[in-house]
C-alpha cells in the first residue's frame, strides 16, 4: 500500500507527463497514430508478422570460428568480448565468432544524425560517435545475422525483411539489448530506451532461468521465443504484444510522452499473465515491485482510471 509520500509523488509524476501532453506538436501525435493504425487495422493476420520459423543456426564450433579472426585486427573490441565471455554461455558466443571476422568499426559517420550515439548496420559495421559508447551496438553485432540470400536481417528477438519491409519485435530488442549492455558494461545504467528496457526486464520474470532469454537473443530465435512465450498466454496475443513494443519503441524515437499509456498498456497485459501463471509469490511480489516504478501503473493498480486519451487504445 503507498504512502502519503508516494501517492503526492505519483500526482506529481502524472502531473509533469500530462503536461507534457499538451505541449507535444499535435504533427508528431498524428504520424505516431498514422503509425499505430497501420500496425493494427491493415495487418490484421498476425500470422504473417512472423517472417520465418527457422533459426540460422551455426554448425561450425568455436574454434572452427575463431580462426577466421584477425585478432590483432579485433583488438578494438576485446573489452566487449572478454565481457559476454565472462557472462554468458559458449553456446552463445557464434555469433559473434562469426561476425568478429569482418566487424568493423567507423567513428564519427557523418551518416549518423544529430541524436544518435551509435548503430549497428546489416553490412556488419559498427558506427560509434565516442569512445566507449558502442557497448549497446556490440551487443546487436553479437546477436545478428544478415542472410544474404532472403533479404532477412535477424537480430535479437527482431526479424526484418528488406524485401517486404516487415519488422517485428524491434522493441523488445532494442530494449533487451540495452538491458544486457547496461547491466555487464555500465553497472545496471541505461542511457537510452527506457521504456523498452523495463518492457524487457519484466520478460525476464518469465523464465525460471533468464539466462534462457540470452539464449534466445543471441541465437536470433524470435520463432522459438514466442513458442515458449506461448504457455503464457496465446500466440495472437504475444505477437500484438511485440507489435505494441515496437510502436513504443518508435513513439520513444520521436520524443513522444504519449508512449508512457502505451507502456502502462503492455505492462498490464504481461501482469495479468504473468499473475495467472505465476505459482511463486515471492517472484509475483518481485514482478509487482518492478512495474510500479512507473507512477502511472502505479495509479492504475489504485484503481485510479486511465482517461487521458481513450482513441489511444489497442
Amino acid at each position: 500500500m503507498l504512502n502519503l509520500s508516494d501517492i503526492l509523488f505519483t500526482l506529481k509524476a502524472f502531473a509533469v507527463i500530462f503536461s507534457g501532453f499538451a505541449v507535444v506538436e499535435a504533427r508528431q501525435h498524428r504520424k505516431y497514430k498514422l503509425i499505430k493504425r497501420n500496425m493494427f487495422e491493415e495487418n490484421k493476420d498476425y500470422r504473417k508478422w512472423l517472417i520465418t520459423e527457422s533459426t540460422c543456426e551455426e554448425l561450425r564450433s568455436l574454434d572452427e570460428l575463431s580462426k577466421k579472426i584477425n585478432w590483432q585486427q579485433a583488438q578494438e573490441f576485446s573489452y566487449y568480448l572478454g565481457v559476454l565471455i565472462e557472462k554468458t554461455s559458449p553456446s552463445n558466443l557464434k555469433t559473434i565468432y562469426n561476425n568478429l571476422s569482418t566487424l568493423s568499426l567507423v567513428r564519427n559517420n557523418s551518416k549518423l544524425d544529430s541524436n544518435t550515439v551509435g548503430e549497428y548496420w546489416p553490412t556488419n559495421v559498427i558506427v560509434a560517435r565516442k569512445d566507449g559508447l558502442f557497448a549497446h551496438e556490440f551487443f546487436h553485432a553479437a546477436s545478428s545475422f544478415w542472410d544474404k540470400v532472403t533479404g532477412i536481417w535477424y537480430s535479437g528477438f527482431s526479424q526484418d525483411d528488406n524485401n517486404t519491409r516487415k519488422v517485428i519485435g524491434n522493441g523488445l530488442n532494442e530494449g533487451y539489448t540495452e538491458l544486457l549492455a547496461s547491466r555487464w558494461c555500465l553497472h545496471g545504467f541505461f542511457k537510452m530506451y527506457g521504456p523498452p528496457v523495463r518492457l524487457a526486464e519484466l520478460f525476464e520474470f518469465f523464465f525460471d532461468n533468464p539466462k534462457d532469454m540470452e539464449t534466445y537473443y543471441f541465437n536470433h530465435n524470435l520463432p522459438g521465443f514466442i513458442k515458449y512465450m506461448e504457455q503464457f498466454s496465446s500466440r495472437k496475443e504475444i505477437i500484438e504484444i511485440l507489435l505494441q513494443m515496437d510502436i513504443v519503441e518508435k513513439g520513444y524515437g520521436m520524443g513522444l510522452c504519449v508512449t508512457a499509456l502505451d507502456e502502462v498498456k503492455i505492462t498490464l497485459k504481461l501482469y495479468r499473465m504473468f499473475k495467472d501463471n505465476c505459482q511463486d509469490p515471492v517472484k509475483l511480489e518481485q514482478f509487482e515491485r518492478k512495474m510500479k516504478r512507473m507512477p502511472l501503473v502505479r495509479l492504475t493498480l489504485l484503481g485510479q482510471k486511465l482517461k487521458l486519451f481513450k482513441d489511444y487504445s489497442y
